[in-house]
């Protein structure tokens, strides 16, 4: 992986970036502020090396910028037109499905104060009520399926059916049995 120090004065935003530019004010943008003020940057920020546009951290960029940050640390990548915007979408769709129950702990260790730095607003954090939330996995949907099963003996069949609980039809060389309903 190439990183790089890169004066901020020198980097592009993309154009195509889709992610809403946040304003200083805006609850996001404070959160962004607090956390970069007592972290840092501490993920680096991803430039396309061939014409320093940021393909990842538009927001950090911003905030570091007003913070009076002069130089930032990026990863470099060398990438195409096209590669470059694949990129950005990833890097602004990749997140994680939280374990709400052990998010809601991890938040409830902290003071309101150190909270502020996490990036979630009391009024997020106060969604977490687990309570409220199902976090288990969905239950898959019964799909209906097919199942071919052969016998050398007709006996062999319906013994097979007697002992699942089906009433043995009368057998011919092909016979279908919905199992629907026992």
């Amino acid at each position: 992986m190439k990183t790089k120090v890169i004066a901020i004065k020198d980097l592009n935003p993309a154009p195509y970036n889709p992610r809403i530019d946040l304003k200083k004010g805006m609850d996001e943008w404070e959160a962004l502020n607090n956390s970069l003020g007592k972290f840092g940057l501490v993920v680096p920020v991803v430039v396309n090396e061939r014409n320093n546009v940021i393909i990842g951290g538009h927001q950090r960029v911003s905030v570091l910028k007003s913070q009076g940050i002069k130089e930032v640390e990026a990863i470099m990548v060398d990438l195409d037109d096209y590669d470059e915007k694949e990129l950005n979408i990833v890097l602004n769709k990749a997140e994680g499905r939280w374990d709400f129950e052990k998010l809601e702990t991890l938040l409830s260790e902290m003071t309101p104060e150190e909270r502020k730095f996490t990036g979630f607003l009391e009024e997020d954090i106060e969604e977490l009520d687990v309570t409220k939330r199902d976090v288990r996995e969905p239950e898959p949907k019964e799909q209906p399926f097919d199942i071919y099963i052969s016998f050398e003996k007709d006996a062999d069949i319906k013994g097979w059916l007697e002992d699942h609980g089906v009433k043995a039809p009368e057998i011919t060389p092909v016979t279908i049995i919905n199992m629907e309903e026992k």
